[in-house]
């Protein structure tokens, strides 16, 4: 179910989608302006490690969409 306040995750097929309507890591959040795809392998590590502990087995994770890339939400592609 998706939630304009918190964001959602979807299982579709092999993949994990989550969207989030809002950026919530404080230090990339309080940057005016767009950023390179660089500045997301901290939140692309976190749900790495999230998924990678729950699940019991390696996932890829993948960036799809980003609010400091113009995008008006995050989006990430986890591979199961």
């Amino acid at each position: 179910m998706k939630d304009s306040k918190t964001g959602y995750l979807k299982l579709k097929s092999k993949d994990i989608f989550g969207e989030y309507p809002h950026c919530y890591y404080p230090i990339v959040a309080s940057h005016k302006g767009e950023l390179p795809n660089s500045r997301f392998n901290c939140s692309q590590g976190w749900i790495k490690e999230l998924f990678k502990s729950s699940l019991g087995k390696p996932v890829k994770v993948t960036l799809e969409k980003s609010i400091k890339q113009g995008y008006n939400l995050c989006r990430f592609k986890v591979n199961i």
